[in-house]
């Protein structure tokens, strides 16, 4: 079913809800990504995110598949790594005695 003008906007914070949200409504039509800044320090990071996110819809929608989008995902261990899990499990058991 496609939107009466052909495009919706989707408010983009750059988090797993406003992913789905944009994801769903891309099945439908057209999306105009809306991320609204205000200077926050994470504000690079969230667009750097939102960016790649919408980079691997349009290989989805290109190829029915995400594999051009490939090169610019992390597999597991590189997302553990960046997010320093060890430090943290190590912190976490240092604390939780």
């Amino acid at each position: 079913m496609s939107h009466p003008a052909g495009r919706t906007a989707v408010l983009l914070s750059g988090g797993l809800d406003s992913a789905v949200l944009l994801a769903d409504e891309a099945t439908r039509g057209d999306v105009v990504p809306v991320y609204v800044t205000v200077g926050l320090a994470w504000e690079m990071a969230e667009r750097a995110a939102v960016e790649a996110l919408l980079e691997a819809l349009r290989a989805l929608k290109r190829n029915g598949d995400s594999r051009d989008a490939l090169p610019r995902m992390l597999d597991w261990d590189e997302r553990q790594r960046l997010v320093r899990l060890p430090e943290y499990i190590a912190l976490e058991k240092r604390y939780a005695q």
